[in-house]
């Protein structure tokens, strides 16, 4: 409810400058943002070769930030070279492994690994400034970004096969709520095509994301669907600054569970393309 309330609030001031601004000064585009994962958290990968008595350990980074955004922006000239903006985009993120645990021997095999992602609605208000007067210019922008209605997904599976026996789970856990607040910047070049100008980009967001609630919406041993016999405290978890367990009188298993806040790194760096128009005659 607090990131819709922002929202709105930005959306508003915008609104009521572009209802006072000469259309003249108005432009639109549309863009297409690859984004690699930085501030990345470090997780673990583990194999284990029974026959040689080895084990290796490798540490790996991942971050919710690696991903694909496209969306569109408006924005108006209040100065000659000096802009704002407010843009809209959709950020879908690729999978990166937190955890991997394996095991291997002639009859013996086995496989655990955590995989995460997330996806996004991102709000970026922005100032933007341009140099040159020439078809190809240079601009920089530094903004805000707000993250809405964000959701991770946590993919978990488990295999194992001994002597012809196999053993199997999948889970699925799935993260939302929580407000995430960054920054947001891009150094670019344009190119003027007509009344189009193509844009490229180097374009960094900077923030981190505290989830409030996560929920297993999927569960599976061996294939046969095990969700049905979990209580609603072990699917779903509140993610809360503090709490106490009492075990003389226990949480009701038909409530959630509570655990520690935490932070999930969502910041990134890549390359924008895109199209910009302007809106007057």
């Amino acid at each position: 409810m607090k990131t819709i309330f922002i929202f709105i609030i930005i959306l508003t001031a915008f609104v009521t400058t572009i209802n006072k601004a000469d259309a003249q000064k108005m432009y639109a585009g549309l863009n297409l943002t690859y984004g690699m994962g930085i501030c990345r958290m470090e997780g673990v990968l583990y194999s284990a070769n029974l026959e040689n008595n080895v084990d290796t350990y490798k540490s790996t980074a991942f971050s919710l930030g690696k991903g694909l955004s496209s969306g569109a922006y408006v924005g108006y000239m209040i100065r000659s070279n000096v802009g704002l903006e407010l843009g809209i985009n959709y950020f879908r993120g690729f999978y990166g492994t937190v955890y991997s645990d394996a095991a291997t021997a002639m009859e013996y095999h086995y496989l655990e690994e955590f995989r995460i992602k997330a996806n996004a609605l991102r709000c970026v208000p922005a100032v933007r400034v341009n140099f040159g007067e020439k078809k190809l210019r240079t601009y920089i922008k530094t903004g805000i970004v707000l993250n809405a209605f964000t959701e991770g997904t946590l993919n978990v599976d488990y295999h194992e096969h001994s002597m012809g026996d196999s053993q199997e789970s999948h889970y699925v856990q799935k993260f939302t709520g929580g407000l995430s607040i960054g920054f947001h910047s891009g150094v670019g070049l344009t190119y003027a095509l007509g009344k189009c100008t193509l844009f490229f980009e180097a374009t960094a967001y900077l923030q981190n994301w505290a989830p409030k609630h996560s929920e297993i919406t999927e569960y599976t041993e061996n294939g046969i669907n095990a969700l049905a016999v979990m209580t609603t405290s072990e699917k779903e978890i509140d993610y809360v600054n503090e709490y106490s367990y009492n075990y003389t009188n226990p949480p009701n298993e038909s409530e959630p569970s509570k655990e520690l806040r935490f932070l999930l790194p969502m910041s990134s760096v890549g390359i924008t393309l895109g199209v910009q128009v302007p809106l007057g005659k």
